[in-house]
């Protein structure tokens, strides 16, 4: 029990403390190494390897030799700019520099995963590695003020994914990502007016950048708890975005991304954010209610246009697990949006849960569907973690949360195993992400709460029952049930999870207060907060200096963020290690 409380006091200290400037850099512990170097003296892939795959690519007939991962950057347009990378390298921008590397990145490991010669495969993955280390380089260089062109554009967009898909910093995807933005609506590629005077190829070209940046943005607003920088009040181009996508397994899926983006911006604005939390509850009940149907028809959509994707490409097609996975994952996004949409209804009058069964549903749904993507990477940890990127730690992942406050709520050992499952289902991919490793440790210190604080509740029901029965008070292990017991539910409802059960904050004062007459109580926070690691909480002192707590959908919102947001600074160790790691 002392470790998973003291854990627990630590994710409260940390949870308040800002991450440093370095933490939110690329590595987590300030500049690559080649950022003091120029550009035009960072080492490319050999030319002659280039030029072999670009002929091969070229000859194998593809519109887009990128049409999958990145189907804004035309041929002959990244042709040019490889070179001018490797024929005039006094004389290319920073832009150019970030989308030839992040191009070839992409072909490099689309080629080592198809090929079955072990040699070449090494090859092409150590070329990959040092395009890996070009873009951090080049990202590093990038000026504050950045001129609003169709080249940085790209290249802020390319940044954005390739921070979230490698990296993993939602923070730093958010300021590359919010500057596209602002360069979108500068050149108006968000206005009809603007775009009709291009011509038709420009046009749709530069609507398809433009309705990326809107995705990506939207998303990691959320995720943040961020306004959305552009407003879909604003946005005057068609929404009929298959038609200027070009063709490929997910131009299908971009209208339906670009809905589902809508409903994101709309979960923050009138669900969680502080005007919001101003509102009558029943006002956002019934705009939840609202959200949670528009998105069930969205939902509905992208299952039809999943399964015509699976049925197009999915037999010819020669990376048949990714397509899957990505699916799979753009569906649980979509679960995982409906489990926030759904957390501001409360549960029915009466009800033991804590949430509404539409909520509960909907991040069971996703558990099981986490399960399933995994079981089918097990032996591709690199798309595993893609995937754990993506679809995980690029959402506020409320399911998680809303599981354990309902096993904290209810005893439920049901959703405890689920939990617990999930947690143990992110240790293979933890060995080669920190991102990863990150939330599978905190996830683990969650889960150890949980199981904590069922087993002192069940002891302190037996006392309890006990007491009843034979008319005597609790011994001192119900004592020290209970008094623990208070101190869970404070830190749990400093993280804005749950509100302290009054019995329990009641015990654990006035056992603290006997201690104190006694001489042997332990010494308060200074600042009257959470105690430092290896003291308990004063619950009266704490409760005096922060005030009466209003457990609002704010507060549970921002307490799930800034959990997660712990994953984007260093996050200092703690807890027990689970097995294997």
């Amino acid at each position: 029990m002392y470790d998973a409380l003291a854990s627990l006091r630590q994710i409260v200290t940390m949870q308040r403390d800002h991450p440093s400037a370095s933490e939110l850099g690329l590595r987590g512990n300030g500049q690559p190494k080649s950022v003091t170097s120029g550009m035009q003296n960072l080492k490319m892939p050999p030319m002659a390897t280039v030029l072999g795959l670009l002929r091969q690519l070229k000859e194998s007939g593809a519109s887009n030799i990128l049409e999958n991962d990145l189907p804004f950057i035309e041929n002959d347009e990244f042709v040019e700019m490889c070179r001018n990378v490797y024929f005039n390298a006094d004389d290319f921008t920073e832009a150019t520099f970030i989308i030839v590397n992040a191009c070839l990145y992409h072909i490099f490991a689309e080629e080592s995963y198809a090929t079955d010669n072990a040699s070449l495969r090494q090859e092409y993955q150590g070329y990959e590695e040092l395009c890996q280390e070009n873009l951090e380089a080049a990202f590093f260089r990038l000026p504050l003020c950045l001129p609003a062109t169709s080249q940085n554009i790209k290249a802020l967009l390319i940044g954005t994914m390739h921070t979230i898909g490698h990296n993993c910093r939602p923070s730093l995807a958010w300021n590359l990502i919010t500057t596209a933005a602002r360069m979108c609506q500068a050149l108006g590629y968000h206005r009809q007016e603007v775009m009709r005077k291009e011509d038709q190829q420009a046009r749709n070209l530069k609507a398809v950048v433009f309705w990326y940046v809107y995705v990506l943005e939207n998303a990691l607003a959320l995720r943040l708890g961020y306004s959305s920088v552009i407003r879909s009040c604003e946005v005057t181009i068609p929404r009929d975005v298959d038609k200027t996508a070009p063709p490929g397994p997910w131009s299908s899926l971009l209208g339906l991304s670009v809905k589902v983006a809508d409903i994101q911006a709309n979960v923050y604005e009138l669900l969680y954010s502080p005007r919001a939390s101003a509102k009558p509850r029943s006002q956002i009940v019934d705009c939840a209610r609202r959200l949670s149907r528009e998105l069930e028809v969205v939902m509905d959509d992208a299952r039809k246009a999943r399964s015509l994707i699976t049925e197009e490409f999915k037999p010819t097609t020669q990376y048949q697990d990714s397509l899957d996975l990505q699916l799979i994952g753009d569906e649980i996004t979509c679960y995982t949006t409906l489990t926030m949409i759904t957390r501001a209804i409360p549960a029915p009058e009466g009800s033991a849960d804590s949430f509404c069964d539409e909520c509960l549903d909907a991040a069971r749904r996703v558990m099981r569907m986490h399960q399933a993507c995994v079981a089918a990477s097990a032996d591709n940890l690199e798309l595993q973690v893609a995937y754990i990127h993506w679809s995980i730690v690029l959402t506020p992942f409320a399911p998680f949360f809303v599981l354990f406050c309902q096993t904290i709520s209810t005893s439920s050992v049901e959703d405890l195993a689920r939990i617990r499952d999930f947690a143990d289902s992110l240790l293979p991919a933890s060995r080669i992400s920190d991102q990863v490793r990150k939330l599978q440790r905190l996830c683990h210190v969650f889960c150890n709460v949980a199981t904590t604080y069922l087993e002192a509740k069940s002891r302190q029901q037996q006392q309890e029952h006990q007491q009843q029965q034979q008319h005597h008070h609790l011994d001192d292990q119900g004592d020290q049930d209970m008094m623990q017991i208070g101190e869970f539910d404070v830190c749990l409802g400093a993280l804005g999870l749950m509100q302290p059960d009054a019995s329990s904050a009641h015990h654990h004062h006035h056992h603290h207060h006997q201690q104190h007459q006694q001489g042997t109580g332990w010494p308060h926070h200074p600042d009257g907060g959470v105690p430092l690691e290896g003291q308990p909480l004063d619950m009266h002192h704490h409760q005096q200096q922060m005030g009466p707590i209003d457990f609002s959908l704010g507060d549970w919102f921002a307490g799930s963020r800034d959990i997660m947001g712990l994953l984007d600074g260093g996050m200092r160790p703690f807890g027990t290690p689970p097995e294997g790691m």
